[in-house]
Protein backbone atom coordinates (compact mmCIF):
# COMPACT_ATOMS: atom_id res chain seq x y z
CA UNK A 1 0.00 0.00 0.00
CA UNK A 2 0.81 3.37 -0.95
CA UNK A 3 2.58 5.89 2.04
CA UNK A 4 0.03 8.86 2.26
CA UNK A 5 2.29 11.22 2.91
CA UNK A 6 0.46 14.89 1.93
CA UNK A 7 -1.60 14.02 4.56
CA UNK A 8 -5.48 14.36 5.04
CA UNK A 9 -6.49 18.24 4.17
CA UNK A 10 -3.65 18.28 1.17
CA UNK A 11 -6.61 19.13 -1.36
CA UNK A 12 -7.36 22.43 0.82
CA UNK A 13 -3.97 23.69 -0.36
CA UNK A 14 -5.05 24.49 -4.04
CA UNK A 15 -6.76 27.63 -5.64
CA UNK A 16 -10.34 27.54 -5.84
CA UNK A 17 -10.58 28.42 -9.34
CA UNK A 18 -14.35 27.25 -9.27
CA UNK A 19 -15.87 28.81 -6.04
CA UNK A 20 -18.55 30.91 -6.72
CA UNK A 21 -19.22 34.10 -4.87
CA UNK A 22 -22.19 34.22 -2.31
CA UNK A 23 -25.57 33.97 -4.56
CA UNK A 24 -28.13 35.99 -3.27
CA UNK A 25 -26.44 38.64 -1.44
CA UNK A 26 -28.50 41.36 0.34
CA UNK A 27 -28.32 44.56 -0.92
CA UNK A 28 -27.16 47.02 1.60
CA UNK A 29 -28.75 50.54 2.05
CA UNK A 30 -27.62 53.59 3.71
CA UNK A 31 -29.55 53.34 7.19
CA UNK A 32 -27.81 56.31 8.79
CA UNK A 33 -26.72 59.84 7.88
CA UNK A 34 -23.11 59.27 7.98
CA UNK A 35 -23.52 56.51 5.59
CA UNK A 36 -23.10 58.33 2.13
CA UNK A 37 -23.76 56.73 -1.32
CA UNK A 38 -20.80 58.31 -4.12
CA UNK A 39 -19.08 57.55 -7.24
CA UNK A 40 -14.76 56.54 -7.58
CA UNK A 41 -13.59 59.24 -9.43
CA UNK A 42 -8.68 59.06 -9.02
CA UNK A 43 -7.73 56.29 -7.22
CA UNK A 44 -4.63 56.28 -5.10
CA UNK A 45 -3.54 52.55 -3.86
CA UNK A 46 -5.59 51.58 -0.98
CA UNK A 47 -7.35 55.12 -1.00
CA UNK A 48 -9.54 56.81 -3.64
CA UNK A 49 -11.54 60.14 -3.90
CA UNK A 50 -15.49 59.96 -3.91
CA UNK A 51 -17.52 62.56 -5.32
CA UNK A 52 -20.91 61.68 -3.04
CA UNK A 53 -24.42 62.19 -3.51
CA UNK A 54 -25.14 65.40 -1.47
CA UNK A 55 -22.17 66.94 -4.24
CA UNK A 56 -19.09 67.00 -1.97
CA UNK A 57 -15.58 65.09 -2.59
CA UNK A 58 -14.43 63.30 -0.18
CA UNK A 59 -11.04 60.94 0.65
CA UNK A 60 -11.76 57.28 1.14
CA UNK A 61 -9.63 55.03 2.92
CA UNK A 62 -9.96 51.04 1.81
CA UNK A 63 -9.70 48.62 4.68
CA UNK A 64 -8.22 45.65 5.05
CA UNK A 65 -11.77 43.87 4.26
CA UNK A 66 -12.09 44.23 0.56
CA UNK A 67 -9.07 43.33 -0.05
CA UNK A 68 -7.77 39.29 -0.32
CA UNK A 69 -10.23 36.53 -0.57
CA UNK A 70 -13.32 37.58 -2.41
CA UNK A 71 -11.86 40.66 -3.70
CA UNK A 72 -13.23 40.28 -7.04
CA UNK A 73 -16.52 41.02 -5.81
CA UNK A 74 -15.47 44.31 -4.01
CA UNK A 75 -13.15 45.56 -6.83
CA UNK A 76 -12.41 49.92 -6.83
CA UNK A 77 -11.86 50.94 -10.17
CA UNK A 78 -12.88 54.74 -11.07
CA UNK A 79 -16.63 54.60 -11.73
CA UNK A 80 -17.50 52.47 -9.35
CA UNK A 81 -20.51 53.05 -7.64
CA UNK A 82 -19.66 52.55 -3.38
CA UNK A 83 -21.44 53.30 0.12
CA UNK A 84 -19.13 55.50 2.15
CA UNK A 85 -18.95 55.67 6.30
CA UNK A 86 -18.13 59.62 7.64
CA UNK A 87 -16.15 59.85 10.34
CA UNK A 88 -17.47 63.49 10.87
CA UNK A 89 -18.98 62.46 14.23
CA UNK A 90 -16.21 61.23 16.24
CA UNK A 91 -13.20 62.87 14.00
CA UNK A 92 -12.42 65.71 11.75
CA UNK A 93 -9.72 64.32 10.32
CA UNK A 94 -8.40 65.88 7.10
CA UNK A 95 -6.59 64.42 4.29
CA UNK A 96 -3.50 66.71 2.94
CA UNK A 97 -5.66 67.94 -0.05
CA UNK A 98 -8.51 69.32 2.36
CA UNK A 99 -10.83 66.89 1.95
CA UNK A 100 -12.86 64.56 4.64
CA UNK A 101 -11.28 61.41 5.43
CA UNK A 102 -14.04 58.09 5.11
CA UNK A 103 -14.33 54.75 5.39
CA UNK A 104 -15.19 52.17 2.31
CA UNK A 105 -18.68 50.56 3.61
CA UNK A 106 -19.91 48.93 0.34
CA UNK A 107 -18.97 48.45 -3.56
CA UNK A 108 -22.08 47.95 -6.02
CA UNK A 109 -22.10 46.08 -9.41
CA UNK A 110 -23.99 47.40 -12.08
CA UNK A 111 -27.00 45.80 -11.29
CA UNK A 112 -27.02 47.09 -7.81
CA UNK A 113 -27.02 50.15 -9.39
CA UNK A 114 -30.55 50.45 -10.89
CA UNK A 115 -31.83 48.58 -7.45
CA UNK A 116 -30.69 51.49 -5.82
CA UNK A 117 -32.17 54.42 -7.86
CA UNK A 118 -35.38 52.63 -7.77
CA UNK A 119 -35.50 51.45 -3.65
CA UNK A 120 -33.27 54.56 -2.39
CA UNK A 121 -35.39 58.36 -2.97
CA UNK A 122 -32.28 60.37 -3.01
CA UNK A 123 -31.10 62.60 -5.85
CA UNK A 124 -28.66 60.82 -7.92
CA UNK A 125 -27.89 63.16 -10.35
CA UNK A 126 -24.43 63.90 -8.78
CA UNK A 127 -23.17 60.67 -9.54
CA UNK A 128 -25.23 59.89 -12.78
CA UNK A 129 -22.86 63.10 -13.91
CA UNK A 130 -19.78 61.78 -13.33
CA UNK A 131 -20.23 57.99 -14.18
CA UNK A 132 -18.22 57.40 -16.96
CA UNK A 133 -20.25 54.82 -18.60
CA UNK A 134 -23.77 56.71 -18.96
CA UNK A 135 -23.57 59.77 -20.24
CA UNK A 136 -26.51 62.57 -19.74
CA UNK A 137 -27.76 64.93 -22.31
CA UNK A 138 -28.77 68.67 -22.12
CA UNK A 139 -32.57 67.51 -21.46
CA UNK A 140 -31.41 65.27 -18.87
CA UNK A 141 -32.48 61.87 -20.53
CA UNK A 142 -29.53 59.44 -20.18
CA UNK A 143 -27.87 57.93 -23.52
CA UNK A 144 -25.19 56.74 -24.47
CA UNK A 145 -23.37 59.63 -26.49
CA UNK A 146 -24.51 58.56 -29.70
CA UNK A 147 -26.73 61.35 -31.72
CA UNK A 148 -28.95 60.57 -34.48
CA UNK A 149 -30.83 63.57 -36.52
CA UNK A 150 -32.89 64.12 -39.15
CA UNK A 151 -35.04 66.90 -40.30
CA UNK A 152 -32.97 69.82 -40.66
CA UNK A 153 -29.60 68.21 -41.84
CA UNK A 154 -31.31 65.88 -44.46
CA UNK A 155 -32.33 69.47 -46.16
CA UNK A 156 -28.74 71.09 -45.60
CA UNK A 157 -27.42 68.40 -47.52
CA UNK A 158 -29.81 68.19 -50.05
CA UNK A 159 -29.01 72.22 -50.66
CA UNK A 160 -25.60 71.57 -51.07
CA UNK A 161 -25.65 68.54 -53.60
CA UNK A 162 -27.54 70.93 -55.89
CA UNK A 163 -25.39 73.51 -55.36
CA UNK A 164 -22.54 71.62 -56.30
CA UNK A 165 -24.53 70.26 -59.78
CA UNK A 166 -25.12 73.87 -60.76
CA UNK A 167 -21.98 74.65 -61.19
CA UNK A 168 -19.82 73.11 -63.67
CA UNK A 169 -17.13 70.27 -62.99
CA UNK A 170 -13.23 70.37 -63.93
CA UNK A 171 -12.52 66.78 -64.61
CA UNK A 172 -9.29 65.33 -66.19
CA UNK A 173 -8.91 64.66 -70.03
CA UNK A 174 -5.65 63.01 -70.74
CA UNK A 175 -3.90 64.76 -74.03
CA UNK A 176 -2.60 62.94 -76.88
CA UNK A 177 0.34 64.78 -77.02
CA UNK A 178 2.77 62.68 -74.93
CA UNK A 179 5.72 64.27 -73.39
CA UNK A 180 9.06 62.37 -73.67
CA UNK A 181 10.33 60.87 -70.12
CA UNK A 182 12.79 63.33 -68.67
CA UNK A 183 15.82 62.22 -66.14
CA UNK A 184 14.52 63.01 -62.81
CA UNK A 185 17.85 64.10 -60.77
CA UNK A 186 17.72 62.95 -57.10
CA UNK A 187 19.85 65.48 -56.01
CA UNK A 188 17.75 68.41 -57.31
CA UNK A 189 15.08 67.29 -55.19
Amino acid sequence: MVKNTTGGSGHKKFARKNETSKKGRNLRISLEDAEIYGIVTKMFGNKFNAICADGKERGVMIRGKFSGKGKRDNFVAVGTWVLIGSRAEWSTELDKNGMEVCDLLEVYTAQNREELKRTVPIDWSHLVANDLSVAVGQDGATDDSLVFESGSSNDELKKIIESDIGKKTVGFMPSAEVEEEKEIDIDDI
